[in-house]
């Protein structure tokens, strides 16, 4: 598959709202939610760096790969990042403080990696699922994408659905996997999180077993202005497994930010 240089996709009209992929996926994954956004936004879709239809950067660090996402981007509009998406979007925030409308982290963190004064996944998990990942894409995807769905009501269909989705996304080059690591273990955008000016939400999953839900108060105390949201049985992947509690939880929070943030 020819990749492009940050593939960008648009749906619907109405205000704009950029949505950005986590880590190892692409905007493929988030087409679903997308699509129910789209009848109230206009959704811009962006694969970040290596992965979907994008190519490389020559810098992938994560200034970086935010200025080229917010060259893509609409000048204004609100950001909904999932995972490692969520992270790029409050990079953006910090670089083009008047493009960042309001900002939604779903299942994401200012830190992913742990330390002795933030919840968060130790760095050995994150390399072990990157080793897997090189050896076997297809499968350690699956595999990680399983787990989050485990013991949940429709976890069958849920699965199959998942499956199919996967079967069509063209796989992350190994850079790309490499370069959004990188990012993961090594970026701490904390003091960023204190500085915001534009509303933040963050919306978390009690099951979640990679950003443990004690973000969220660890995000209110880095910036009391903040929202937080935790669905109870969702896990790291709360727009596949429960997207209406999601959609409802984004619609109000960007309603209440366009009164807040103008």
């Amino acid at each position: 598959m020819t990749r492009e240089p940050l593939f960008r996709e648009i749906l619907g009209c109405g205000e704009d709202l950029v949505l950005l992929h986590g880590w190892g996926m692409s905007s493929r994954f988030m087409r679903p939610f997308a699509e129910r956004l789209s009848e109230r936004f206009r959704v811009t879709l962006i694969d970040l760096p290596g992965h979907g239809r994008s190519g490389l950067l020559a810098d992938g660090g994560i200034a970086s790969v935010a200025m080229a996402v917010l060259a893509r981007a609409p000048a204004r509009a609100h950001w909904v990042g999932w995972s490692l998406g969520g992270l790029i979007a409050l990079q953006a925030a910090v670089l083009a403080p008047t493009a960042v409308r309001s900002l939604c982290f779903l299942a994401g963190s200012p830190r992913f990696v742990a330390a002795t004064d933030w919840p968060g996944v130790e760095e050995a998990v994150l390399n072990r699922f990157a080793s897997d990942l090189h050896r076997d894409y297809g499968r350690t995807i699956e595999r990680f994408l399983a787990l989050q769905l485990h013991g949940m009501k429709d976890e069958r269909p849920l699965l199959k659905a998942l499956r199919e989705t996967l079967a069509g996304q063209a796989k992350p080059t190994e850079a790309g996997l490499a370069a959004g690591l990188a990012m993961l273990r090594g970026t701490d955008l904390r003091r960023a999180v204190s500085a915001l000016h534009c509303p933040l939400l963050m919306l978390l999953g009690r099951r979640d077993r990679l950003i443990p839900a004690a973000v969220g108060p660890a995000v209110l105390a880095l910036n009391r202005g903040a929202a937080v949201a935790t669905l109870e049985d969702a896990a790291h992947i709360p727009f596949w497994t429960h997207p209406d509690a999601t959609l409802s939880a984004v619609a109000a929070f960007l309603e209440r930010g366009v009164m807040v943030g103008g």
